[in-house]
């Protein structure tokens, strides 16, 4: 007998034995249970234990972990926890672990009074009260009260206003001239001169005496004489009339120019009020400040900050930014290099793990409710230098939210560290996630005061290199319902608020990219799509109707005041022009009475003459028809009577 032989099989059976004893299911058990209750502080139950020396592979079916003073709810259970190792890794005393499936986790399953885990909310300190307090007003709050001050029409009509002191001139420089006017007109009586005038011929006899022809022109003559006399009186009377009426007629002009200037006064006035106002200004850029303020910006921010904080904790380079590429080192430059049959490449990283497979809240039954968020995803070689194995480490991951419908998302990750480089690609995608209750604030400015219903899709993207990242959020927010506070009593928030009830859908790009400390920011949204589309002919018609506004505004302001003074002159200076005109109208009268008896005597004269002639030439044809009727009888021969 071979005793060496015998030791050799004996010490190996003894060690198999005492392995796979202290690798039986019943004491890893044992092991789980009591060194992870010890461990997590809570109550660790396994339902069964799998394990195989020959394989190296380990499982666990049905680990929970529950409250010890109520076994009854479970914090967290996990269906089934299985992995495998690598036997060749393990004699080179190196940790390879092939595959590893963790599946159907559930958390806080009955754990408080709806499934939830109770958090604890941080309290506010009063540094943040202090300093959110010391931010000031935002642009939503400084973008309206801007809008609403180009629109408080009372505010600009309480001052002095031009109109109004033109008119106060009017009725000042009116009020005397037609004060003047009208004790003049009292004091005329160039009416009663005329009278004085016409007096001495008053009585006269426009009858001539046509006994003879001389008597008729001698009588003709003298009454006309004393016409003449009398109507020179009324001439002189009426050339200081006449001349008195153009120094009215100038003072009167002197009123129309004031009432003129107090019409041009309310006309620049109201044109200066509205460039003053500038209610073309009250456009897109307003509401595109407003809207994207506070309620957006904030948000986006918030996501700029998380960007920043990333590339803070990215270790800096030296390298050009994205352009460093892979390359696999060569056999037996580094002291780790030992080649192996088993593994491609004939290397192994001192801590390898394949694949790992994580599913959480997974249907256990085809008619089980899962209201939990339902995870599926694996991450592929976690590995303790990938150059040894010549791949990344990438991840991916699926999530559905049952609670909120058809909701989920996926996140994809890819880690290189790869020849001294540093490059991490992550991208986070978002699907169909509702949107409901998002609290803007108190709703001022015509702004919402709660995104009351939406549906979101979001796709953010993070490159990390060596030196720098770049970061890409698209975001879009479809089925957009808002809810509104009170009522605006302003129409810029009317306004505003009539565009935002127009959009239904909004999208959103935020662009970040930092190279060597420089960082470039680049936003984009179809907002200004849509306030454009929307403000085109919307803000046609307010302003518009804001003009009409402002029109009425002024009027109301203005009119009463001038429409007085306006009223007033006009019926004091009729007034003035009616007294004027009566008394040259009396002396015009009596002018014109001279002149017809002037008239009459010239026209009875010259029916006298026109009578007298036509008298001499009726005798002078008959005589000459005698004589001539006496030399026709003497040619013929006839005795003529003498």
């Amino acid at each position: 007998m071979n005793w060496i032989n015998l030791i050799i099989l004996v010490i190996g059976s003894v060690g198999t034995i005492s392995l796979e004893i202290l690798l039986s299911p019943w004491l890893l058990k044992i092991i789980i249970e009591n060194g992870g209750t010890a461990l997590v502080g809570a109550r660790v139950n396994v339902e069964s234990v799998e394990s195989s020396v020959h394989t190296l592979t380990f499982g666990v079916k049905k680990l929970e972990i529950t409250d010890v003073n109520n076994t009854g709810y479970n914090i967290m259970e996990v269906g089934r926890v299985r992995f495998m190792m690598d036997a060749g890794a393990l004699v080179q005393s190196k940790t390879v672990i092939n595959k590893v499936a963790v599946e159907d986790i559930r958390m806080n399953t009955k754990r408080r009074y709806d499934g939830r885990v109770a958090r604890t909310v941080k309290k506010e300190t009063p540094e943040k009260k202090n300093a959110a307090a010391a931010k000031g007003p935002g642009i939503v709050d400084s973008a309206a009260e801007a809008a609403k001050k180009k629109l408080e029409i009372d505010t600009y009509l309480k001052g002095d206003l031009k109109t109004i002191a033109a008119a106060k001139e009017l009725e000042k420089r009116g009020t005397e001239i037609v004060k003047q006017w009208t004790a003049a007109v009292a004091a005329m009586d160039y009416d009663k001169q005329a009278l004085r005038a016409v007096e001495k011929v008053k009585n006269l006899d426009t009858k001539i005496d046509t006994s003879s022809p001389m008597k008729a022109q001698e009588d003709a003559r003298v009454k006309i004489a004393a016409i003449m006399d009398a109507k020179k009186s009324v001439d002189t009377i009426v050339s200081e009339v006449t001349q008195k009426k153009q120094a009215l007629e100038r003072d009167v002009a002197a009123i129309d120019a004031l009432a003129k200037n107090v019409e041009a006064a309310a006309k620049d006035e109201y044109a200066a009020l509205a460039k003053k106002l500038n209610l073309e200004a009250v456009s897109v850029n307003n509401v595109a400040a407003m809207v994207l303020g506070d309620s957006v910006m904030s948000r986006v921010n918030s996501g700029l900050y998380w960007f920043d904080f990333i590339n803070k904790k990215t270790p800096k380079g030296t390298k050009e930014f994205l352009t460093a590429k892979y390359v696999p080192p060569a056999f037996g430059t580094r002291g780790y290099d030992v080649r192996y049959p088993v593994m491609p490449g004939g290397l192994y990283p001192d801590f390898h793990i394949g694949n790992v497979r994580v599913t959480v809240n997974q249907k256990r039954k085809t008619d089980e409710v899962i209201t939990s968020p339902m995870i599926v995803g694996e991450v592929n070689d976690i590995v303790s230098d990938q150059d040894v194995i010549g791949r990344p480490t990438k991840a991916h991951f699926s999530v559905i939210v049952p609670a909120y419908g058809s909701a989920g998302g996926t996140v994809d990750a890819v880690i290189d560290r790869r020849n001294s480089m540093s490059v991490d690609t992550y991208r986070i995608a978002v699907e169909r996630m509702p949107i409901r209750d998002m609290a803007f604030g108190d709703g001022s400015g015509g702004l919402p005061r709660m995104l009351k219903s939406a549906v979101a899709d979001a796709t953010v993207s993070l490159l990390m290199a060596t030196n720098g990242y770049a970061a890409t959020m698209d975001m879009r927010i479809k089925n957009i319902a808002f809810e509104y506070g009170a009522e605006p009593s302003d129409e810029f928030s009317r306004i505003v608020k009539s565009v935002m009830k127009s959009i239904d859908t909004l999208t959103l790009t935020v662009k970040q990219k930092t190279i060597g400390g420089r960082t470039e920011t680049e936003l984009k949204s179809n907002l200004d799509e849509i306030l454009a589309a929307r403000l085109k002919k919307l803000f046609g018609e307010k302003v518009a109707e804001l003009t009409k506004y402002l029109e009425t505004s002024f009027a109301k302001a203005v009119a009463p005041e001038k429409d007085r003074v306006l009223g007033v002159i006009a019926g004091q200076k009729k007034g003035v022009v009616a007294g004027f005109s009566e008394q040259e109208s009396r002396v015009n009268a009596e002018k014109n009475r001279l002149d017809e008896k002037k008239r009459e005597i010239e026209r009875q004269l010259k029916a006298y003459e026109d009578q007298a002639k036509s008298k001499m030439d009726a005798e002078k044809r008959k005589a000459e028809e005698a004589a001539k009727s006496k030399a026709q009888d003497l040619l013929k021969g006839k005795k003529l009577p003498f």
